[in-house]
């Protein structure tokens, strides 16, 4: 009987082991592809401290990789209006340079159109909601109550118009879309090496941009899909002190024509 109990719990014992070590492997495995599509980038909804931040991420994103995520994924309807032709904002991001979690939400203050009426027009070029089945402002609301709410204690950001303008200013003068064509880099069916992108980005800028890529359902290879460029709270450049999944020296990177 002892033999038997041994034996069985020895088997069981092992069994259990190699279930333990899958479970480990698997885990590692998602840990590594959720850094290569996040980098260090961390949201937290409990981090409501606006001081506690050094670095802004201007986030642009190339309508036609955007809309082709979410059309593939089916979460949203994607649609870029006739009137958008070029790179547009996703946010104005304070953030942690040493990976920590990001601030976000950081006061009560709630998004109101009326105080930006001045800036819509520059707001639906540069800065439209692509999502059809969603209220227009919906996106300057989530961006201001999540984002801007959190730089209110910086020179210029102390009001929502001083947010939004404070962006597409910055917006204008590092326009990814010139930066990359001034460089080589612009729009066509034919995919381009990571490493070139993200050369031309880096070159245009003359400080370490981020140029992000993902992988799309139905394309053999990864799409351009978003833009990071980095400012101190005095809105000096910097470097991006990381990148939040950045395209790899090696991918076959698709930049594709809008229309």
């Amino acid at each position: 009987m002892r033999n038997w109990y041994e034996k069985y719990c020895s088997n069981n014992l092992s069994l259990a082991m190699k279930t333990l070590y899958a479970v480990i492997l698997i885990l590692a495995v998602l840990a590594i592809a959720e850094s290569r599509w996040h980098g260090h980038h961390k949201d937290s909804p409990i981090n409501h401290d606006k001081n506690d931040w050094d670095v802004f991420l201007l986030v642009t994103q190339w309508p036609f990789s955007a809309c082709e995520k979410e059309n593939v994924t089916g979460y949203h309807e994607c649609v870029i209006p006739k009137y958008v032709d070029s790179w547009i904002l996703h946010g104005l991001w304070p953030s942690c340079s040493n990976g920590g979690y990001n601030p976000q939400y950081c006061s009560h203050q709630k998004f109101d159109y009326n105080k930006i009426k001045d800036l819509k027009d520059r707001m639906m070029k540069y800065w439209p909601n692509l999502f059809v089945n969603s209220d227009k402002y919906d996106f300057w609301k989530h961006e201001f109550e999540k984002h801007g709410t959190c730089a209110e204690n910086v020179e210029g950001f102390e009001t929502e118009h001083g947010f939004f303008k404070v962006a597409l200013d910055l917006r204008d003068k590092y326009d990814t879309g010139r930066i990359l064509s001034d460089h080589g880099i612009s729009p066509r069916d034919a995919p381009y090496k990571g490493e070139d992108v993200k050369h031309a980005l880096n070159n245009g800028l003359n400080a370490k941009g981020c140029a992000a890529c993902k992988r799309v359902k139905g394309i053999d290879g990864y799409v351009l899909m978003s833009t990071s460029v980095c400012f101190n709270k005095s809105l000096q450049l910097v470097n991006c002190p990381y990148c939040r999944g950045e395209c790899y020296d090696d991918d076959i990177v698709y930049y594709q024509p809008i229309h």
